[in-house]
Order: C-alpha cells, then sequence, then structure tokens
C-alpha cells in the first residue's frame, strides 16, 4: 500500500494545479502553517527565505502527523512571496495595504519566489528535500481607478503581493519570464519533480494519479 500525499497547504490554488497534474493527496494543515517572513532581505536572499518556511511548513506537518499516530506518508508544502527592491511583500494587512502594494509594483519588475518541501516519513526515519523556484513579473503601468476596482473585488486580500495571476489580476501583467504555476503558487513541474525524487515514485505513477 503507497503512503498518502499530504498537501500541507489552505492555499486552493495549489490544490488546483495538483489536481491538474493528476496527482491523489489530503489536505492537511498544520497548526505552524502561517509563518512570518522578514520585512526585507538585507539579512537573506528571496530564495532561502522561502526555503526556510516551506521546510518549517512540512516539518509542522510531520510532527502533528506523527502525534495523530501516522506512520507513513509524503508531505507536500509550499511558500510563495512576492520580492521587490530588496523588499517583502507578503499578504496585505488590509485594503489600504493591498493599494500601497499594488501601487509600488505598477509599472515595474518583481519576483515571485516559492519555495517547495517534500518530506517522506516512515515512523521517524525522514527524507526531506527542499528547492526554490524564481519568475519575474512585469506589470502594466496601473491607473488609479484600475487598482480601486481590483482592490473592490476582494482577491488581492489573500495573496502575496496583493494579486492573483490566475484570476483578475492577470490583466495587470505585460510579460513575465520563467514558471506561470509557479506565479499562480506553486511550480508544478518542478514540484512533480522533488517528489519523484524524494517519494521515490516514477513520474509516471505520479501523473496517472498515484503516489
Amino acid at each position: 500500500m503507497r503512503p498518502t500525499l499530504y498537501l500541507a497547504s489552505r492555499s486552493p490554488r495549489r490544490r488546483e494545479l495538483l489536481g491538474q497534474a493528476g496527482l491523489k493527496f489530503e489536505i492537511y494543515v498544520p497548526k505552524e502553517e502561517e509563518i512570518a517572513a522578514p520585512p526585507s532581505t538585507k539579512s537573506d536572499r528571496p530564495g532561502a527565505i522561502v526555503k526556510r518556511i516551506a521546510r518549517a511548513k512540512a516539518e509542522a506537518a510531520y510532527r502533528e502527523l506523527r502525534e495523530k499516530g501516522v506512520e507513513t506518508g509524503v508531505i507536500l508544502s509550499a511558500d510563495t512571496l512576492v520580492f521587490q527592491n530588496g523588499k517583502v511583500l507578503g499578504k496585505p494587512a488590509d485594503e489600504a495595504d493591498a493599494r500601497r502594494m499594488l501601487g509600488k509594483l505598477s509599472g515595474a519588475w518583481h519576483e515571485v519566489c516559492t519555495g517547495v518541501t517534500v518530506l517522506r516519513f516512515k515512523g521517524d526515519r525522514i527524507a526531506e528535500k527542499t528547492i526554490f523556484v524564481s519568475s519575474k513579473v512585469k506589470f502594466f503601468k496601473l491607473k488609479k481607478e484600475w487598482i480601486q476596482w481590483y482592490v473592490a473585488t476582494g482577491e488581492p486580500m489573500d495573496k502575496a503581493g496583493a494579486y492573483g495571476a490566475q484570476a483578475h489580476g492577470a490583466v495587470f501583467i505585460e510579460r513575465f519570464a520563467g514558471s506561470y504555476s509557479n506565479v499562480v503558487g506553486l511550480p508544478l513541474g518542478q514540484s512533480v519533480a522533488l517528489l519523484e525524487e524524494v517519494a521515490r515514485v516514477k513520474r509516471t505513477v505520479l501523473m496517472a494519479g498515484g503516489l
């Protein structure tokens, strides 16, 4: 019997992306799922920041699952942040904060960076690896009324950088370089490759919905 794959995230975008890949999984959100990011990258690089947060989420899920008596499993966790000029743009605190963030992104490039961890466990034995994927995005110059409209939709409020590339926010994107699914919230191809490596399961089995 193959172990269960647990997605340690409440993000509907990540759930949808894994579903697109044909993977079967269960959602398990650890109590420590929301881990604060530093306000700037002065003490660390973007990749190191998101890798550290993704790893902490997976390890929190592992501890909690073991406390519940789960003996074997594979955990996938991820963290996506937006970086611009050395500043971390996380989820906006309120509508004013969302408008501020979108104003900063207007007409400029920014970096979307996702850390992904896969942790396989059997009892107290674990195998774990974390990667990060970076994409660059450039926004059109945004008119004030565009920003007001977008914030009024409510879409920015639960998203890093105050926008979602998979929905209304897509109209703001002039161009991007790198993985599109990474901008949405999970670099799908790289995540499947990581699952294949750490879970020791062939890609053909994964893509057929197995683990």
